[in-house]
């Protein structure tokens, strides 16, 4: 008698990076006249399969006046379009387009043949098992890279279970196949496709309505290994293939663009049926209130020009104060320190000292006050007399007067001191 024999193949479904995807015939060609041709069939109601009906009508050389009027039979074709129909044939457009068309068909056979290459690829590292009707185990083994042969076990006409144990990392476990064995020897070709985890990693803004470019994003395993590094797009991150399926991993932030603070890390765990996993990690932008305050009744006080800067001196921030604080959002950069400038203060104010100020990191807003004082006020000048003179106590004239007597006395001293001497010397 002759042996049972079973072949087990193990693959993988295409992979979305390695599949090559199909070209329409419009995009394929690059003739505009035989696309207008191809158009212009369309227009007159014929689908892809009809077209490709008459490429092969074509090749067999069908195609003439009589092929033509059974076209216009099976469809409402005005006589205008016919009359074109016709032209087309006649002056060979239809014969291009059909040599166009053929070396369409030949390039979709070619990615065909590739992409089914692409699956039929086996599959290593997946532990199988072949299990009967009572559930023993009659055959395991491990995935590689040549299909599994079985001969002369299994009994015919029996049926067994294809159980996969574990699939290779990057990859689901595929369900279990039924099959029973052949009683004519013929080789019983039993395939078992393992799909490819799949997931999307989306960075957003706070309000979560577009993908946010600039992050710097990691994926850690259980084992402190970062797995996947990238910096986020436009687009959302997707990694298919390469985690492993049931394992639980962590989405860690490393730098936030500028303006947003550094979002909390996200764990989330592969599903193992080969679903899509979509994580979003959401970052909150930085928030910062500048409050401009007289420092006797700290409200707010209009008409100081400020400036925010940051580490390398430039401006990042001009302001005139009102009598609402600043707040600044989504533009200064989490974790550094800025300088807040008094450039000029409002009429009656000194100019205040720079104030030095880093930006919270956790999304919560960062106050920032500085007061102005009042200019420190004159001292009350006294009235200035009319006269240039100012009086002492004593009015001029009579100063003058006394001068004069005083010179008097003196005088008629002097006289009297003069006859005195005359007198003793006689």
């Amino acid at each position: 008698d002759d042996t049972t024999k079973v072949e087990i193949s193990k693959t993988a479904v295409i992979s979305s990076e390695n599949e090559t995807n199909i070209m329409n015939f419009s995009e394929f060609n690059d003739d505009e006249e035989v696309q207008n041709v191809y158009n212009f069939l369309l227009k007159i109601g014929f689908d892809e399969n009809e077209i490709d009906k008459i490429y092969s009508d074509a090749v067999s050389g069908k195609i003439d006046d009589e092929y033509l009027m059974q076209i216009v039979n099976s469809k409402s074709i005005e006589l205008l379009d016919l009359a074109q129909l016709l032209a087309m044939k006649a002056d060979g457009r239809l014969e291009k387009l059909a040599e166009k068309y053929g070396e369409y068909l030949a390039y979709v056979g070619e990615i065909n043949a590739k992409n089914e290459k692409n699956i039929s690829e086996e599959l290593i590292g997946a532990v199988l098992q072949i299990i009967d009707k009572d559930g023993n185990v009659v055959d395991e083994w491990i995935t590689g890279s040549e299909k599994h042969f079985i001969e002369g076990v299994l009994t015919a006409n029996e049926t067994y279970t294809l159980h996969e144990v574990s699939a290779p990392d990057g990859y689901v476990l595929a369900d279990d196949i039924e099959f029973t064995v052949s009683a004519d020897g013929s080789v019983d070709k039993v395939t078992m496709v393992d799909d490819t985890t799949k997931v999307h990693i989306s960075k957003t803004d706070i309000t979560g309505d577009k993908e946010l470019p600039g992050a710097k994003l990691q994926i850690i395993d259980e084992n402190g290994n970062v797995v996947e590094e990238w910096i986020s797009t436009n687009e959302e991150h997707i990694i298919e293939g390469k985690l492993i399926a049931g394992k639980e991993y962590t989405l860690h932030e490393e730098i936030a663009p500028d303006g947003y603070v550094v979002a909390n890390d996200i764990s989330f765990t592969v599903s193992e049926e080969g679903s899509v996993d979509i994580v979003v990690m959401k970052d909150d932008t930085t928030k910062v209130r500048i409050s401009k305050r007289d420092i006797t009744t700290d409200k707010e006080l209009p008409g100081a020009k400020l400036q925010i800067i940051d580490e390398n001196g430039n401006v990042v921030e001009e302001w005139i104060s009102t009598n609402v604080p600043r707040f600044i959002e989504g533009k200064l950069v989490a974790g550094k320190t800025y300088t807040l400038r008094e450039i000029t203060a409002p009429e009656g104010y000194e100019i205040v000292t720079d104030i030095q100020f880093t930006v919270n990191e956790d999304g919560t807003v960062t106050e920032v006050v500085m007061y102005d004082e009042h200019k420190p006020e004159k001292p009350n000048k006294p009235d200035t007399p009319d006269n240039e003179n100012p009086k002492t106590g004593y009015d001029a004239g009579y100063i003058n007067i006394y001068l004069a007597v005083m010179g008097v006395c003196v005088i008629a001293m002097c006289l009297s001191r003069c006859k005195t001497k005359n007198k003793s010397e006689e």
